[in-house]
């Protein structure tokens, strides 16, 4: 008797189990990676390398900071030697491995680079001339 009840718990604790996951089915199915669960990228990056046009441009700046947050904002930040300081936001999205990420201006355009290893690289035509720019994870 003692054996066949404890088949029967096992059987109702099975059985509820059961129900629990085919409730959590559907928003296991939304989560997609580790990665992107995780979203490992976002942070606080700094401009290592700005050029433009073959001329090195950081000198003229204090500092150049690009931060990524976890709800798909970025925001990069920057104070000119001069003293001049200023803001631009815009909308991003990351790949899952976070080997690239996309950015979308509020005038539109997406924009996707490369991001490897803690660092995000900006090569663009800006006003016929190149730009590079090379923001490392602080």
């Amino acid at each position: 008797m003692r054996k066949r009840s404890l088949v029967l718990f096992a059987l109702i604790m099975l059985c509820a189990f059961g129900v629990c996951l085919a409730g959590c089915e559907a928003d296991l199915a939304k989560m997609s990676t580790l990665g992107e669960l995780s979203r490992a990228y976002a942070g606080e990056y700094r401009c290592e390398t700005l050029t433009l046009a073959g001329e090195d441009m950081l000198g003229e700046f204090a500092w150049i900071r690009l931060d990524l947050d976890y709800g798909g904002q970025a925001k990069v930040f920057w104070k000119r030697t001069s003293g001049g300081e200023g803001e631009y936001s815009l909308d991003y999205r990351a790949d899952p491995e976070g080997e690239q990420i996309t950015f979308y201006p509020p005038a539109g355009g997406a924009r996707a680079f490369p991001m490897q290893g803690g660092t995000v690289r900006i090569e663009l035509l800006l006003g016929g001339r190149y730009l590079y720019a090379l923001f490392t994870r602080k």
